[in-house]
């Protein structure tokens, strides 16, 4: 049910919606498809195994890394099929061995951040109840389905970047690589390079930033696909947000971290105040304006029309006198 719920919100020319660069953003249309299905079949693939072999419920929280790593590096193989050698000026290469290498930083910038993996593959393999604020739910129900949706789309599409993260690493600039995979207004090495340091700013700051506050806010950033009213017309990748007690991680933040979440803090403990105070100033300065300072400079222009006046007069008086 969750895959076919998957495949139905899978349409083609899917696109970036979040105002983040995504890596799959790089591959043209039909590549991040084609890379999206592969990647949902070798999950498929990946729990029939699981399915099959003897693994109990409490082995997935160390497997879990295991299990992860696995699928990308099959995914990837799959994915690059006949690219997996390529030419280079200095001779052939074979890819799979120089993009292997990249799973430690692969799995430190997204596999480490992902959230829900141990919900999914219990449920799915296991058919354990998902936890919803406090109440265990069928997995087939409606909100526990719904839950699980939005988790299995983000961790697609996660997966689909870490196989996008490792070729943009070790070969962006290589034209076989290029004109096979990229969108085409992406091709001169000037906007690849662009391109990637879109990526790597969005990862300093999720790392120093944006972490720091779903923590401290009890909560996870996913990514999904959008239905197509949410968008005009325009099926692609949103961002949603749910609720999740983080308050372990909440002590295990570095230093800067903590920085980031005690300027929350003091940001929501002095704005509501501080915005009080704007508003007495600011109702302040109108009655200064209006009540002390308007008729003062009323009472000086009644004054002047007066003096004008009784000027006139006396300038009558006098002419009426030479007569």
């Amino acid at each position: 049910m969750l895959f076919e719920q998957i495949i139905q919100r899978l349409p083609p020319g899917l696109v970036n919606l979040t105002g983040e660069p995504q890596e799959i953003d790089i591959l043209n249309a039909a590549k991040r498809q084609e890379l999206l299905s592969t990647v949902l079949r070798c999950w498929g693939d990946l729990l029939t195994d699981l399915r099959l072999s003897n693994l109990e419920l409490a082995q997935l929280g160390d497997r879990q890394p295991a299990l992860l790593s696995d699928w990308w590096a099959t995914a990837l193989g799959d994915f690059l099929g006949k690219y997996s050698h390529l030419q280079l000026a200095d001779g052939p290469v074979e890819l799979m061995p120089f993009l292997l290498q990249e799973q430690p930083n692969v799995e430190a910038a997204i596999f480490r951040h992902i959230p829900g993996v141990e919900i999914l593959f219990s449920t799915l393999l296991f058919g354990t109840p998902v936890a919803l604020d406090g109440v265990d739910y069928r997995p087939e129900s409606p909100e526990a389905m719904a839950r699980l949706g939005l988790l299995a789309e983000n961790l697609l599409i996660q997966m689909a970047n870490a196989i996008v993260q490792p070729l943009l690493n070790n070969f962006a600039d290589v034209d076989g690589i290029k004109q096979s995979f990229y969108d085409k207004r992406l091709l001169s090495t000037r906007e690849i390079e662009k391109f990637r340091n879109n990526l790597s700013w969005k990862y300093r700051v999720a790392s120093r930033f944006q972490e720091a506050q779903d923590i401290y806010e009890s909560r996870y950033g996913l990514l999904r696909f959008s239905e197509p009213p949410e968008a005009g017309g325009i099926c692609g990748i949103t961002k949603a947000a749910v609720y999740a007690p983080r308050r372990q991680e909440m002590a295990q933040l570095n230093t800067f971290q903590q920085v980031v979440t005690l300027a929350l803090e003091v940001r929501d403990a002095v704005a509501p105040r501080l915005e009080v105070l704007t508003k007495w100033a600011g109702s302040a300065v109108v009655y200064l304006l209006t009540q002390i300072v308007g008729r003062g400079i009323g009472l000086v222009g009644r004054g002047v029309v007066q003096g004008v006046g009784n000027s006139v007069q006396d300038l009558r008086k006098m002419g009426k006198g030479d007569r």
